[in-house]
């Protein structure tokens, strides 16, 4: 795992920082429409993405979904 993350974020991260991801971090594949995060909800990670699209969006008020933009 150490050597896929510097090849994917060795240019943004420091080795240092590189290696502490590899030990607590965890590589998930995640579903097409899994909501990481919800508004008010606690945030337990932040994700690198390896490969995909995250779509950022939320609700308007009358219960549709409101896209931001896409990372």
């Amino acid at each position: 795992m150490i050597l896929e993350l510097k090849e994917l974020f060795g240019n943004i991260f420091d080795k240092y920082f590189i290696l502490e991801i590899a030990k607590v971090g965890a590589l998930k594949k995640i579903a097409e429409d899994f909501m990481m995060m919800d508004i008010g909800a606690p945030v337990f990670g932040i994700p690198l993405m390896i490969s995909g699209v995250i779509n950022i969006s939320r609700g308007n008020g009358n219960g549709e979904e409101l896209l931001l933009y896409y990372l």
